[in-house]
């Protein structure tokens, strides 16, 4: 028997977490994702879906994008972003609940934590 997908309740708002990927590829055209993250985004600035991202996601996106964007223009970009988002912070528990994670990836460790902050 296949289980059924469950839908969110009509109440509840589905809830994404952005990661550096996701904001890298919305902001530079050449990307190959583009159009899925512009979907996407367009979904969260419609009120359809509410993201969230990490600080390290925020500066690892302001560092890659200062080579290819004057400063000013990452301004721009940078408080777009931050007009449809809002930031997790990162605390020491969990910090500790990532690194008790197995795997090799502890940045994809923080991450995963980060998201289930806001589940």
């Amino acid at each position: 028997m296949k289980k059924k997908k469950r839908l969110p309740k009509k109440n509840m708002t589905v809830k994404v977490f952005l990661n550096t990927n996701i904001i890298i590829d919305f902001f530079d055209p050449t990307r190959l994702e583009l159009q899925k993250v512009v979907s996407v985004i367009s979904a969260i600035e419609n009120d359809e879906l509410e993201s969230y991202l990490s600080e390290s996601v925020l500066n690892t996106a302001a560092y890659i994008f200062r080579k290819q964007y004057s400063v000013n223009s990452l301004r721009e970009i940078l408080s777009h972003l931050l007009s449809f988002t809002r930031i997790i912070s990162c605390t020491n528990d969990l910090y500790n609940r990532s690194l008790s994670l197995s795997g090799n990836d502890i940045e994809d460790a923080i991450l995963y934590q980060l998201a289930l902050e806001k589940k």
